[in-house]
């Protein structure tokens, strides 16, 4: 990690230009990759991007922060064997690895998130304002039906 020294609130109108901090795995590969900026007491907030890394060198979670919080489209692998929900419905006769795609907005979810299988078949699609469920939620089964589809208001089913 930098040292808090590497650190000084800038003086200009300028933001400060992003040190990117590497971390490692033991067999050498990359582990995390992130840049950070001083805040206003020049302590280091993640800023720009942000990518982890299995020891393979598959490249598993990617995205950016603006001052600490997520935002835009940040992309994930999930392998079946991570939780239980990948062992169960809707996740059934998908094919991992399962890949999520969600946009945030100041931190928050913010648009849709969309998790498919390998093959690039949806399996959910939720739609995100300020964090809450707000808009279509559906689901699909593998052979690209609809198993359920949802309308959600401020977090709410909206019946």
């Amino acid at each position: 990690r930098p040292p808090a020294e590497d650190f000084h609130p800038s003086d200009s109108a300028e933001p400060a230009r992003p040190i990117t901090d590497r971390e490692f795995h033991a067999n050498g590969k990359i582990r995390i990759v992130r840049e950070l900026v001083p805040n206003a007491a020049g302590k280091p907030v993640l800023h720009g991007i942000w990518q982890w890394w299995d020891e393979s060198g598959r490249l598993v979670v990617s995205g950016e922060f603006r001052q600490g919080k997520r935002e835009g489209t940040w992309k994930r692998l999930h392998q079946r064997e991570e939780a239980t929900a990948f062992q169960e419905e809707p996740y059934v006769g998908f094919a991992a690895p399962f890949s999520s795609e969600a946009v945030f907005a100041n931190g928050l979810l913010h648009g849709n998130w969309l998790v498919s299988d390998a093959h690039g078949r949806p399996i959910t699609s939720i739609h995100y304002r300020e964090g809450l469920r707000d808009g279509n939620a559906t689901w699909w089964n593998p052979q690209g039906g609809k198993v359920q589809q949802s309308e959600y208001k401020a977090g709410l089913l909206d019946c």
